[in-house]
């Protein structure tokens, strides 16, 4: 199915509607009008009722030529609803924003069929909130560059929808395991130990839900695996108006791809599930086997929201990644480092020893 750029427009002013974490609503910044998600629906299909009740609608020819994107190698070029002007996307981006208008644009077409998100979390953290939460988290680490602060830096903070797979699973698990507990006691001068080595076996069904696997491939799996978990009890069934406002991915990593991370990932959890119910006082506990079979796995495709923000230091060739959970707020980022202020601090304190070591001496005459 081709792709399509879409732009949601207010059914008050025409101007394009945006997602607004902290209402919950879908917002238009022109007029100041706010809708709910059925209202921005209902407006959307009106819209494109009279679109296909109109006379001046061009043919197919020219629909088709004007709506799908002109791929080439690494990238596609669409064209703006609202202003005309062309789009540049790379071949996962599935939600931008117009840099001529600055309208929203859902490129709709990568996220129908196959590759339609069951679920999406929305964002529940506004920007004046996630900048405002960044630079503390920057603010509380030193030697930071001071020119990283520049408010034009922190206005790149961008909001993402990363695609996932969460992975439910039931399954049969076993494990055998060798564990030994040691008793010491002392007789007088003489001390004794007693080591007694046990045979360990667990059995039993296990559940394990809302198992997350990122599948976008250019991603930093460190950082969209650091700021887990996300809370399910926030999900919403998908509709790309939850895009509006911000930028998406859509996978590029499948089922087939993820399965075996799964799998170890399944068996690590199985295996700290039995090891938790061994007596903590026993040691050097080793698992010699390890089954998990009949496994009834449900996969579910979805969308999570997370603020990030890139930074390359001038003269360095590093680029350093911060994210934040755009549900929880959870932190994870690494932060360059001003050398000139740590060995200004460092020489401040070897300053500062050797000034003491001096009136030491001095003072021992």
């Amino acid at each position: 199915m081709m792709d399509t750029a879409t732009t949601y427009k207010c059914p008050s002013c025409g101007a394009g509607l945006t997602f607004d974490p902290e209402s919950q609503t879908f917002h238009c910044e022109y007029c100041g009008s706010s809708f709910t998600q059925e209202e921005a629906r209902q407006a959307q299909d009106s819209a494109a009722a009279e679109v296909e009740k109109s006379p001046e609608e061009p043919a197919a020819e020219q629909a088709e030529a004007q709506d799908q994107g002109q791929q080439t190698e690494e990238m596609t070029v669409y064209h703006c609803p609202s202003c005309g002007a062309e789009i540049v996307t790379d071949a996962t981006t599935a939600a931008t924003q117009c840099f001529y208008c600055h309208n929203p644009v859902v490129l709709s077409g990568r996220l129908s069929g196959e590759f339609r998100p069951e679920y999406v979390i929305p964002f529940a953290i506004p920007k004046e909130e996630a900048e405002k939460r960044f630079l503390h988290w920057a603010r509380s680490k030193r030697f930071v560059p001071r020119d990283f602060f520049h408010k034009s830096r922190i206005q790149k903070l961008s909001g993402v929808y990363f695609p996932y797979w969460m992975v439910d699973c039931k399954l049969d698990g076993a494990m055998e395991a060798t564990a030994n507990r040691v008793r010491v006691w002392r007789i007088g001068n003489t001390e004794y130990t007693e080591t007694s080595r046990y045979r360990i076996v667990r059995g039993g069904k296990v559940n394990l839900n809302e198992m997350l696997k990122p599948a976008l491939k250019k991603a930093d799996q460190k950082l969209v695996e650091s700021v887990l978990p996300f809370e399910r009890k926030e999900m919403k069934d998908f509709t790309p108006l939850y895009l509006t406002g911000f930028q998406a991915e859509k996978r590029d990593v499948e089922r087939e791809e993820a399965q075996p991370a799964l799998e170890q990932q399944i068996k690590n959890y199985t295996e700290q599930l039995f090891r938790d119910t061994i007596p903590g006082d026993m040691v050097a506990v080793n698992v010699t086997h390890l089954e998990t079979n009949n496994q009834d796995q449900k996969w579910q495709y979805l969308l999570l929201p997370v603020w990030t923000f890139t930074y390359r230091p001038k003269g360095e060739d590093k680029t350093y990644f911060y994210a934040m959970n755009g549900q929880t707020g959870k932190v994870c980022g690494e932060l360059p480092i001003h050398y000139g202020r740590l060995a200004a601090f460092c020489g401040g304190i070897y300053g500062i020893l050797a000034l003491l070591l001096f009136f030491g001496r001095w003072l021992l005459g």
